[in-house]
């Protein structure tokens, strides 16, 4: 099965601890960036995303 890949963006660094915790221990999905805001989230996806082969 493949993981959902997560980005994991909130401005409140204790729900984003909280959200990894609790998502983090599922099977099914992976935390592959965490941010702290939408101006973080461009880096984190180029650096984050896959391509096909």
């Amino acid at each position: 099965m493949t993981a959902i890949r997560l980005l994991l963006v909130d401005d409140d660094p204790l729900v984003r601890a909280g959200l990894s915790l609790m998502l983090g221990g599922a099977d099914d999905i992976e935390i592959v960036g965490e941010a702290a805001d939408g101006g973080e989230v461009g880096a984190l996806v180029d650096r984050t995303a896959r391509t096909s082969s």
